[in-house]
Order: C-alpha cells, then structure tokens, then sequence
C-alpha cells in the first residue's frame, strides 16, 4: 500500500470533493511516493481499499479529477471507464460560454480549470 507523507494538502468543498492542493499532471494530482509518480486520487483509494485489482482505471464518479476523496473514486475497467466518460454531457450553454472563452484567447488549461473538465472535453468542444 502506498501512503501519503504527513501533512497532504487539500481542501473540502461544499460538494464534498477533497480537492487536492499538491503537484498536477493533466488535471489530476500527482504524488510522489519513493521517487515514484502515483495519481493522488488512486493513492487516497488505495489506502483505504488495499491495492487496486490489476488492469484498473480510477473513475472521479464526482467527476472533479483533484478530488481524492476515496468514496468519490472507483476502479473500473477501461471499457466501462469509457463508457462512464461518454455518457457525460456538457450543457449547451457551458459548451457555448466555453467556445466563447476560447475564441476570447483562454487557453486549455484556464478553460480544464474553470469548468472542471479534461483537455479532451474541452478540445472537441472548441473545435464543434
């Protein structure tokens, strides 16, 4: 089991979400553990659940990738997790404030920020 040091910084969200305040790759926190990068989320599973079946992605079912609450994680299969990323919608109106905000000059990274969505979300978004 892999275990964060002492003193991990996050912070709790009326939603419930702990947000992870440390390093980021992607959108998502980022530890590392022994000179190891690890996702943070499937850390905070990990240490509650014991290690994750084999072949497992880690699914936010809050959908907010800093959080790392472990209930608010789940290891799924790589078609399933696909399947739970399709299923996703953006409203109209947040796609149309996002284009809005990138045709203004905000790039990926303010935009995954802001609405809290992945860099693919945002891209094809963007490009529709």
């Amino acid at each position: 089991m892999r275990e964060f040091a002492e003193g991990i910084d996050y912070r709790i969200e009326e939603s419930g979400c702990w947000i992870w305040l440390g390093a980021q790759s992607n959108g998502y926190g980022q530890v590392s553990i022994d000179g190891r990068l690890y996702q943070a989320h499937q850390v905070s599973w990990e240490n509650v659940n014991g290690p994750a079946p084999p072949k497992r992605e880690f699914h936010h079912n809050c959908e907010t990738p800093l959080c790392i609450r472990p209930d608010h994680v789940e290891p799924l299969s790589r078609s399933a997790h696909q399947r739970r990323h399709h299923r996703r919608a953006v409203p109209e109106l947040i796609e149309e404030a996002i284009r809005k905000d990138h045709v203004a000059g905000m790039g990926y990274r303010r935009l995954m920020r802001k609405y809290n969505l992945k860099r693919t979300h945002i891209q094809k978004i963007c490009k529709r």
